[in-house]
């Protein structure tokens, strides 16, 4: 029985500590089937990083896969030496063998909330461009099993009529384990300018609503005298497509590696997370773990995963997201430092080291016997 857990279209983001993490795990778990990782650029370079021994699978296939080009990369690949594949996250743009089963992870919220707070930023043609390809890639999810990791989105699939057949597997996501391990931290430099430093672990995307932050550390300065630096971790070209304001104003530290990323958490005083859609997002609860306060979208899917320890923000409204901010650093340092243990004890559900994992490898090998009910 060989699988192939396929992560060589993801190429940034969340998407792709989740491909490094549980490729971390399996090489690390001593499994009796023979399994190989097809793995792209950013998430090779990642494990790389990271020190993790390759040498251990069956085979390591290196391809980089972009939206339809898939379908011709994926002619260089011979699936059908494999009994499973596991995408990591769809959509997946070229056809599994016949023979092979295939699992298929779900991220994409335009899809099961094609209403959303993002579209209402879009023009009419765009948005009705968006709602037609979002729905063209509901095709692209065809699968045994579908893994979500939240309730919320298996109800959105239920009501998707290309997807609400097959069966569907919730596997919550996790810390990762590199967040628990300091000696596997990498350092990271960053301008410090001696103001508050607040930050975001995000790739540009426009339902991330990143673009708002001038305005509000603007009207931080201007209304309530607090001098705040913005930090983002935009690739340069994403950086260099922003507007002049957003460039003169927000600092750029580059892309980070998984190993990077709690450095980037310690040398903040608090996570800003104004996302106008997810299906969800590794950074609130990576910031509760790392201890620091996070001002999130008032939105469902935000408190699907952190209940009540979140200062909550209306996105789409600068001078509320200021104002939280100013309120919060305002109050009596023994609150906040209450307030921030009372996060860390909550996300404790999420720092099971093995989890997901598991969860992962129990879901591959029930569908080898044939097991596929939810």
């Amino acid at each position: 029985m060989k699988i192939l857990i396929n992560a060589a279209n993801l190429h940034g983001g969340g998407a792709v500590a989740i491909a490094c993490s549980f490729i971390s795990y399996l090489s690390y778990n001593n499994f009796k089937e023979k399994i190989g990782i097809l793995v792209s650029t950013e998430v090779l370079r990642n494990l790389e990083s990271m020190g993790i021994e390759l040498s251990l699978f069956e085979a390591v296939i290196h391809a980089d896969f972009n939206g339809l080009r898939a379908l011709i990369e994926a002619r260089k690949i011979n699936f059908k030496e494999y009994s499973i594949v596991f995408t990591i996250f769809g959509p997946c743009y070229f056809k599994i063998p016949k023979n092979t089963k295939h699992i298929i992870g779900f991220a994409h919220p335009w899809i099961i909330y094609p209403k959303n707070l993002a579209s209402t930023q879009l023009n009419f043609f765009k948005r009705i461009i968006t709602r037609f390809t979002n729905y063209i890639r509901t095709f692209f999810f065809n699968a045994d099993i579908i893994i979500v990791e939240l309730e919320h989105v298996q109800k959105g699939l239920n009501g998707i009529s290309n997807l609400k057949k097959i069966p569907v597997r919730i596997i919550n996501s996790q810390v990762d384990p590199v967040y628990m391990n300091r000696n596997k931290w990498k350092n990271l430099q960053i301008e410090d300018r001696g103001n508050l430093k607040l930050g975001i672990i995000s790739r540009n995307y426009p339902h991330k609503n990143i673009k708002i932050l001038p305005e509000v550390k603007t009207l931080l300065h201007n209304k309530y005298n607090i001098k705040v630096d913005f930090y983002v971790t935009f690739s340069e070209s994403e950086f260099n497509k922003m507007d002049k304001i957003f460039r003169d104003s927000i600092i750029n530290v580059g892309e980070l590696n998984l190993n990077q990323c709690p450095s980037f958490y310690n040398k903040m005083d608090g996570i800003i997370f104004p996302s106008l859609l997810e299906c969800f997002s590794a950074v609130p609860i990576e910031a509760m773990y790392m201890k620091r306060p996070i001002f999130a979208s008032d939105l469902h899917f935000i408190h699907d995963c952190c209940n009540d320890n979140a200062i909550y923000v209306e996105p789409l409204n600068p001078s509320d997201i200021a104002f939280k901010i100013m309120k919060y650093f305002n109050e009596p340092e023994a609150l906040r430092s209450e307030k921030i243990e009372r996060a860390f004890q909550y996300v404790s559900r999420y720092t099971n080291l093995n989890a997901r994992g598991d969860a992962y490898m129990k879901c591959i090998k029930d569908l080898m016997i044939g097991k596929v009910e939810t």
